[in-house]
C-alpha cells in the first residue's frame, strides 16, 4: 500500500526538459569540440560560451526537478485525496475521494522509454481534470492507482449504507 506519491526527479526531466538537454548536451559537445580543434583565438571564448551555457541550463533544469519533487505531494487523508504544491505560493487542494469519477494514467512515447508517466484525476466538477501530476514513477504511480481505485470502492460502499453522514453522494454515473 502505498499513501503517497511525489514527482521523480528523473521522470519530472523527461517530461519537461528532455529537448533542452539533447539540445545543451549537443552545445556542451560542439564547445568541446571548437575547444579541442580550433585555435586560442575568438573560438575559444565561443567554445567556453557554448559549454558555460549548456552547464548552466542543464543545472536550471535539474535544480527544478529537485524543487517540484520538494514541493509537491499527492496523500491520502481519511477519506480525502490532498494535492499539495509551492512554497512562496503554496496551494493546497482537498477532493473526497467519494466524488472521483475519472482517472487517467498517460504515458509518451519518452515516458514509457525511462519508465515515467502521468497521472490525471476528475470530480465530474469541471470540464478539465482537478488534479495533474506529471513526472511520476510508472511502478509507482500503479500502486498509488490501485490504492486510489480500492478506496473510491470502499468509500461507496460505506456511502450505501444506512446511515452515512457524508457532505455529498457522488452521481449515480460516475465511473473511475
Amino acid at each position: 500500500m502505498i499513501a503517497q506519491i511525489k514527482p521523480s526527479v528523473k521522470g519530472f526531466l523527461v517530461s519537461r526538459y528532455f529537448w533542452l538537454i539533447v539540445f545543451t548536451f549537443l552545445l556542451f559537445f560542439a564547445g568541446v569540440l571548437i575547444l579541442v580543434f580550433a585555435d586560442f583565438d575568438g573560438s575559444f571564448f565561443l567554445s567556453l560560451l557554448l559549454i558555460a551555457f549548456s552547464i548552466l541550463a542543464d543545472s536550471f533544469a535539474f535544480a527544478h526537478a529537485r524543487f517540484n519533487r520538494a514541493t509537491t505531494t499527492l496523500y491520502f487523508d481519511e477519506d480525502e485525496l490532498v494535492y499539495e504544491t509551492g512554497i512562496v505560493t503554496k496551494t493546497k487542494k482537498k477532493m473526497p475521494i467519494h466524488t472521483i469519477t475519472d482517472t487517467a494514467i498517460t504515458r509518451t512515447f519518452l515516458q514509457r522509454i525511462f519508465g515515467g508517466a502521468a497521472l490525471r484525476i476528475n470530480t465530474g466538477g469541471s470540464a478539465a481534470y482537478e488534479i495533474t501530476m506529471d513526472g511520476l514513477n510508472n511502478r509507482k504511480l500503479e500502486e498509488f492507482h490501485n490504492e486510489l481505485y480500492k478506496r473510491v470502492i470502499e468509500m461507496r460502499q460505506r456511502i450505501e449504507e444506512p446511515g452515512f453522514s457524508g457532505s455529498q453522494k457522488p452521481r449515480s454515473d460516475s465511473i473511475l
